[in-house]
């Protein structure tokens, strides 16, 4: 009894109906997951009993839209990851921008919207996080508001004047190697870790470039080229920078014991880098020129990607003639994290270096080279959520005209055999939380191998059947649903996205600036919370540091929200990093258009401009908010009301064009509803 009382006082309670709470786009499916708990730590409290059908309501005012019956998972079975019995609500005929809730018996969801482009802030909040991320870089108010810092390791000994760590005090061999992003929670950078995420936010800006506007709030923000490419190059200098005249690359770089800081700048610790690495040089190969192919577009840029191709070219040839490849140069003499890699994790990379150089130079020793070691391209063996970026790469070699045709058509071949496996086709889904993916992938940092998993179903329409697309797209989509909240816990794993609309979003992380007993630690306990936009590692069924901060539950229930250290070790599950946040990026980017239909069009929500047509006529409603008050104006505005998020109407003002409520109303969302022309229209607003 004793085991099961701490239980219930030191995890939250769940919810029992699981949506999107940053909601679905018109044209797409539609489906919310009612649960009941069978195991694990959740079944514990008061379970849902659900009715045989469920409604789908407007918020706040509970207005019926759609009712249906909902459809039990496996008979009734309970599910063994999960550990719950399932039913399925699917609202997908519901095409009506609005706010809604579902309702389940006497159970209701979270809020969320209906709109045709709801994850464009969500997308923005994301890509701002690199920003927070910036190494050198002095973060002001004006565009990280309470995560504002001075630049952090700027000092004696820092990264303008780092030192080796194998020889600390020749001054001969001091290196100025500022710049980069924080690789996660700790303050070092990686040239390996990196590599995955350079090459899918690439990636994801040539997959759609209009979504990649000049407005995601960042400094660079204002100067007619894309902000992720902006922030790209923030990286990619350092990379360069790493790199030495014979075209070898230092591995990593950072500090000589476990020391965080927090805000970083406060830091003061010397910084160290350390040897040089076959695979950082393979590396900095293959990213360079993927990065060159993508900056050569614009004129303003021509000299960083004359010196992103020189650079690709020099460290290639390092690579190639190497007699040996390094497997053992990290040994923790930088902590920490081993940076080394596999000699088939780097010839793999090598195909993927030999691919983008071809398509950058036209070179035909890079395409000989890359059909003589296609072999060693693992997506050829195995076309799976591990290195997905290479297999971008791949797919960029079918697209070149004198590739060679048989292996672009090897390569067809390969992905187009995985198109009825159990993850991309099932015919019924084989989980009910619609993911249908093993234990085994539940790993530390599952959240990238997620994400993975879901672009690389949706890369199966080029190279399948149109008729396919929908089903593809669906089950890509499903993947960002379970990020977004749509899972056993109801959590969204990305941090303090509340005034992005998210209910249940982490709330406390691993990082060595957002630590315990600061301002930043957490949401609910101090002032601020950890910086907006943060995707964690997620569900790790391997965490077994301490049984009493998360108990051993089933596979897809091994995670909680926090920031402790040694012993817990919440790294193992709260940890973000760069990784994840790549493999996210790359896979939202393909469900966000350029449509300003959206209740929040940037990456710091302040004030909100929309418009709606009813019929002929075109009624315009602009809300503001300014020093705590909800301003408005329109052709036809009836009356205007203002809630809590929660539906609790605050205050109302009658018949006006023009008004103002002006309550003192403290930080967060709220509800602004108003009529305009016959019709009832709700839109959030923010009061920072």
């Amino acid at each position: 009894m004793k085991s099961n009382l701490f239980l219930l006082l030191a995890l939250p309670v769940f919810a029992s109906i699981q949506v999107d709470q940053f909601g679905y786009p018109t044209s797409e499916q539609k489906i919310a997951l009612i649960k009941q708990a069978v195991i694990g730590s959740d079944s514990l409290s008061e379970q849902l009993v659900p009715d045989d059908s469920a409604s789908l309501v407007r918020y706040p005012d509970g207005t019926t839209v759609f009712k249906d019956a909902i459809e039990s998972w496996n008979s009734g079975a309970v599910h063994d990851q999960s550990g719950d019995k399932v039913w399925k609500f699917d609202f997908s005929t519901i095409h009506e921008s609005g706010h809604y809730q579902i309702m389940c018996g006497t159970q209701k969801s979270v809020p969320f919207e209906i709109r045709e482009n709801p994850y464009l802030p969500v997308l923005k909040a994301a890509v701002k996080m690199f920003y927070y991320q910036r190494v050198n870089f002095a973060k002001e108010v004006k565009y990280a508001s309470n995560w504002a810092d001075g630049a952090a390791f700027e000092g004696k000994n820092q990264d303008r004047y780092c030192r080796s760590i194998f020889d600390s005090t020749n001054s001969s061999l001091v290196k100025d190697l500022h710049g980069g992003w924080f690789d996660a929670g700790d303050f070092n950078k990686y040239i390996t870790f990196i590599c995955g995420p350079v090459h899918q936010l690439l990636s994801a800006y040539q997959a759609n470039p209009k979504v990649f506007t000049d407005d995601f709030a960042i400094p660079e923000s204002g100067n007619d080229l894309p902000d992720l490419l902006d922030e790209l190059k923030w990286e990619l200098n350092w990379m360069l920078r790493m790199q030495n005249s014979d075209g070898s690359v230092i591995i990593k770089m950072g500090q000589s014991d476990y020391e965080g800081g927090t805000p970083p700048s406060s830091a003061e610790y010397s910084r160290f880098y350390g040897k040089t690495s076959t695979a950082a040089a393979i590396v900095l190969a293959s990213t360079a020129a993927h990065a060159s192919l993508v900056y050569r577009e614009f004129p303003q840029w021509k000299a960083f990607a004359d010196t992103l191709s020189i650079a690709a070219e020099k460290s290639f040839s390092y690579f190639t003639s190497s007699t040996d490849l390094d497997t053992n140069v990290d040994n923790d003499e930088v902590k920490s994290g081993d940076a080394d890699w596999t000699e088939k994790e780097q010839r793999d990379e090598e195909v993927s270096a030999a691919i983008w150089l071809f398509g950058l130079t036209g070179k035909k020793s890079y395409n000989t080279h890359v059909i003589a070691n296609s072999n060693n391209a693992s997506a050829l063996e195995w076309w799976g959520p591990y290195g997905a970026w290479r297999s971008d790469a791949l797919f960029y070699y079918t697209s070149l005209p004198e590739a060679d045709q048989s292996l672009k058509d090897h390569i067809e071949t390969v992905k187009r055999s995985g198109s009825n496996s159990t993850f991309n086709c099932p015919a019924e889904p084989i989980d009910p939380w619609r993911l249908a993916i093993p234990d085994d992938q539940f790993h530390w940092g599952s959240n990238t191998v997620i994400c993975e998993n879901g672009q690389n179903v949706i890369d199966m329409d080029r190279v399948t059947l149109t008729d396919n697309v929908t089903h593809y797209r669906g089950k890509a989509l499903d993947v960002i649903h379970f990020i977004h909240g749509r899972n056993p816990l109801g959590k969204v794993f990305l941090s303090n996205m509340s005034k992005w609309g998210a209910e249940n979003s982490v709330d406390e992380m691993y990082h060595g600036w957002f630590e315990q007993k600061t301002k930043w630690q957490s949401v609910k306990k101090s002032e601020f919370g950890p910086a907006p936009g943060y995707i964690v590692g997620g569900i790790n069924r391997s965490y077994s540091a301490s049984s009493t901060w998360l108990p051993k539950n089933p596979t897809m229930k091994m995670y909680r929200d926090g920031g402790e250290g040694d012993p817990i070790n919440s790294w193992e599950v709260t940890e973000p990093m760069c990784a994840y946040q790549g493999s996210y990026i790359r896979l939202l980017a393909n469900f966000v258009n350029t449509s300003s239909d959206t209740v929040v069009a940037s990456a710091d929500p302040v004030n909100i401009n929309f418009e709606e047509v009813t019929n002929s006529s075109k009624n315009v409603v602009t809300t503001q908010t300014i020093r705590g008050a909800v301003h408005f104006a329109g052709e036809t505005v009836g009356t205007a009301k203002l809630y809590s998020i929660r539906g609790q109407e605050l205050a109302r003002v009658e018949g006006k064009q023009r008004g103002m409520i002006g309550l003192s109303l403290a930080k967060g969302a709220y509800l602004f509803s108003f009529e305009t022309a016959g019709k009832r229209i709700v839109r959030q607003v923010l009061i920072r």
